[in-house]
């Protein structure tokens, strides 16, 4: 279901995908969903224990964005 417009609804949204991406294994994404919660509502502590699990449970496990992608030509790394 894709949240309203309202700041609860997109609260809720990134914290309940954040929380399947987390059990995925997938950490980065789950930790992003963590920003946007905070960023949502910053006085909710679920934002914040999301961020800090999936960095702490993540230990770098999940290759940067970029790593794997074809290198363009002429553009400095």
């Amino acid at each position: 279901k894709w949240p309203g417009k309202d700041r609860g609804s997109r609260h809720h949204f990134a914290t309940e995908y954040g929380w399947w991406a987390f059990k995925s294994e997938q950490f980065r994404t789950a930790a992003s969903y963590g920003v946007r919660a905070i960023r949502l509502k910053p006085w909710h502590p679920v934002g914040y224990k999301l961020l800090l699990v999936s960095l702490v449970k993540g230990g770098g496990k999940n290759a940067p964005v970029d790593e794997g992608l074809p290198k363009a030509e002429g553009v400095p790394a």
